[in-house]
């Protein structure tokens, strides 16, 4: 059995690995996007920014969803007894990295 406090630290790399990609995703629609393309004198300088920028979100997101991922299972494999890799938090992740690996490889190539 997993202590206490190993549950806590993988609830909390659970919750951090969501809100830094979540964070980022909802910070680059609402501020850094519309604000490139304000700030910058060319379009083309706005979409070398937001297209650099965008990337390193992607990467971003792709491990964050590697980490929760992990301690995801982790925790209910510590807590159930098995990882539950068909759970619906799960299945939501892996549709959200799905999503991420073909922005980044299909949409932006």
């Amino acid at each position: 059995m997993v202590s206490l406090c190993a549950m806590n630290v993988l609830r909390f790399l659970m919750l951090l690995a969501l809100v830094v990609w979540i964070g980022g995703i909802i910070f680059f629609a609402a501020a850094v996007a519309p604000t490139v393309f304000k700030v910058l004198p060319t379009r083309h300088l706005a979409g070398a920014v937001v297209t650099r920028s965008l990337g390193i979100l992607h990467w971003m997101g792709i491990f964050c969803a590697i980490v929760f991922l992990v301690t995801s299972m982790l925790h209910t494999y510590s807590a159930r007894g098995a990882a539950h890799p068909l759970a619906p938090r799960h299945l939501l992740v892996y549709v959200m990295l799905a999503l991420t690996l073909i922005s980044q490889f299909v949409v932006s190539a």
